[in-house]
């Protein structure tokens, strides 16, 4: 069963900084294999990264590709509150769902996320 943890705060509190991090310090503590679902999409083995950017031998999933596209476009419309929100939501169901894809397809112990 996989263990869900989510790192919440303010804008600008660390969030994403924290999360890309716990990983492959859980990892290495405990020698379980975990994975990140924010910023970046990781899974670490306590010898080795099974998913990295650039390199994802069982392929990454394209919920991740659009939860990146969906945050990029989320951020040009922060003077738009109603187009902000939209983009903002997309962002994190595709964040989710790629997590979730994540978690079915690598099987990791725990699946770290920023914000959702």
């Amino acid at each position: 069963m996989t263990t869900h943890v989510c790192i919440l705060g303010i804008d600008g509190s660390g969030k994403s900084t924290v999360a890309g991090l716990l990983p492959e310090l859980i990892s290495g503590r405990t020698g379980v294999r975990a994975a990140v679902a924010g910023d970046a999409f990781r899974v670490v083995d306590p010898d080795q990264t099974l998913l990295a950017p650039g390199f994802s031998p069982s392929g990454c999933p394209v919920t991740a590709r659009l939860a990146n596209g969906f945050k990029g476009i989320a951020k040009r419309m922060t003077n738009h509150r109603l187009l902000y929100s939209v983009f903002k939501i997309l962002q994190l169901a595709c964040q989710d769902a790629a997590a979730r894809r994540i978690e079915r397809r690598y099987k990791p112990d725990v699946v770290i996320s920023d914000g959702t």
